[in-house]
């Protein structure tokens, strides 16, 4: 499986398991006493969202802040990634 194929491959899983998470959800805990289930989706999100920079050649210093802060909250629960609406870019993966 190539890169490509293997990235989408787990936006998708890691999509099907954000689409169960109800609202109200998100605020229930984990077995990381540390975070919540926002917490967990939220860091999961940031990690997905750098691959497609990251395998264009781009390094993490150009890459900056741009995906710092509330992913989840701002897109509603659903995952993006590097096009994401927030905090810069124009639509989801």
């Amino acid at each position: 499986m190539n890169a490509k194929a293997l990235f989408l491959a787990t936006l998708d899983q890691a999509t099907a398991v954000i689409d169960h998470v109800a609202p109200d959800d998100y605020h229930r805990p984990t077995p990381d006493t540390e975070w919540d289930v926002a917490a967990l989706a939220g860091h999961m999100l940031y990690e997905l969202c750098w691959v497609p920079d990251l395998l264009q050649g781009k390094t993490i210093a150009e890459v900056g802040s741009v995906y710092d802060g509330d992913l989840i909250g701002c897109i509603g629960g659903k995952l993006a990634c590097s096009s994401c609406t927030c905090p810069g870019g124009t639509g989801y993966c």
